[in-house]
């Protein structure tokens, strides 16, 4: 399938939300194309690669938006999964497209001691922060890969290391280091 790109500083797992603002013609026509049906994908800058983006994205719908006070446009929106992106171009206006294809992600998980303790953890954020708390219509703490990938979006690591776990094996690297950062535990 053929997606736009969007790429921004940003990583996001299967079942992310995030908020974007959006204000640039070729992202609004991004936004109109996106709500005709297919998404979009939403890719990490790279500054290295020739379309300035990773080749490894989200694809993601929007599920909600609205106008902001300064004549902007506010869009919050979901990854259903990770895609590969090959075949890129660039379109007249500077709006980037690829050719899609879906990838897997962590195989589903059981829970696990490591994983309930996350859970207790990310529950308590989403607590404090309702602002956040609200993009999420429904929540998964009790799915170890949704708690984890909730956890790496919102951690203010480096990009690069976020994308390590972009790897359909890197579950148990990522339960691993993500205990021992929140938890304090090996």
């Amino acid at each position: 399938m053929q997606l736009g790109v969007f790429p921004l500083p940003i990583v996001l797992f299967p079942g992310g939300i995030t908020r974007l603002r959006i204000f640039e013609p070729r992202y609004i026509r991004l936004v109109k194309e996106s709500i005709a049906g297919t998404g979009f994908a939403l890719s990490c800058y790279d500054k290295d690669h020739p379309f300035n983006s990773s080749t490894i994205a989200a694809w993601v719908e929007i599920v909600d938006f609205s106008t902001l006070d300064d004549g902007f446009l506010s869009i919050d929106i979901q990854a259903k999964s990770l895609v590969n992106l090959t075949e890129f171009s660039i379109e007249s206006d500077q709006l980037r497209k690829a050719k899609a294809t879906i990838i897997p992600h962590w195989p589903e998980q059981q829970n696990s001691q490591q994983s309930q303790l996350l859970a207790k953890e990310l529950k308590l954020i989403f607590d404090v922060n309702p602002h956040f708390a609200a993009m999420y219509k429904q929540t998964d703490f009790d799915n170890p890969n949704w708690c984890c990938g909730r956890f790496v979006e919102l951690l203010p690591i480096d990009i690069s290391d976020k994308k390590q776990f972009l790897s359909e094996q890197s579950f148990g690297v990522c339960l691993n280091f993500l205990h021992t950062l929140i938890c304090g535990e090996k």
